[in-house]
């Protein structure tokens, strides 16, 4: 009897404790969906425009290095050096602007930026030439899905409202980003075919024999087991 009465309470029991979970919206069986914390997105190409001005006596080797490097490094398209020069002065000629204009563009092209486009431009009132330099560059962004790093930025703390959508892995993505030496080989090479080592493994293993059915020629060598004549 004491036996069947403990049998009772311990069926009884799993029973109630069901019929409590179903009640309290807690059953095992409920889905949750919860937005993913962690990255998916990858590095971000952006186009930008790089835009400098110089006054003509800065313009020297070290600065042309300086651009050249730089454009090297993030540069997608033509360079454009603009001089300019006071229509009113007979110093600062347009003549004198176009030679300074050469100069740069000629040092520029022997430190490795080939297309350099050279214009002069009036401006009333300017006793000394400038010098303008601009060009499309490309660079490497961390994904724009990531948003603003919680913590500090710029000396002053971030809204953890404009950080709610900063996931695990945008700091990976952002630190790779900053490493990359051309953003711009991420694009590949136009006419550049990927197919030049494949070829060459055909051929070899094609016409070599392997795949021709041929048996291959004995190597000439050393033998443990033959007799010698």
């Amino acid at each position: 009897m004491l036996l069947q009465r403990v049998r009772k309470k311990i069926i009884l029991f799993p029973c109630f404790a069901v019929s409590l979970f179903a009640a309290l919206g807690l059953s095992g069986c409920q889905e949750f969906n919860e937005p993913s914390q962690i990255n998916t997105s990858r590095i971000e190409l952006r186009e930008e425009n790089f835009f400098k001005s110089y006054p003509k006596g800065d313009v020297q080797e070290s600065e042309i290095k300086s651009i050249a490097s730089h454009y090297y490094r993030y540069g997608a398209g033509d360079l454009n050096l603009t001089v300019t020069y006071d229509p009113r002065s007979k110093t600062n000629t347009a003549m004198v602007a176009t030679h300074e204009g050469a100069k740069i563009a000629n040092a520029l092209r022997i430190n490795g930026v080939k297309t350099v486009d050279v214009d002069v431009l009036p401006v009333k009132g300017n006793a000394g030439s400038d010098v303008f330099v601009s060009y499309p560059m490309i660079i490497a962004r961390d994904p724009a899905e990531c948003g603003d790093m919680p913590g500090w930025e710029n000396g002053a703390m971030v809204d953890h409202d404009e950080t709610s959508k900063y996931k695990y892995g945008c700091s990976l993505e952002k630190q790779i980003a900053k490493q990359i030496s051309r953003p711009r080989d991420l694009m590949g090479r136009a006419g550049y075919k990927t197919d030049s080592d494949g070829r060459r493994l055909q051929n070899v293993l094609a016409k070599g024999g392997y795949y021709s059915g041929t048996s291959s020629e004995p190597l000439d060598g050393e033998s443990a087991s033959g007799t010698d004549d």
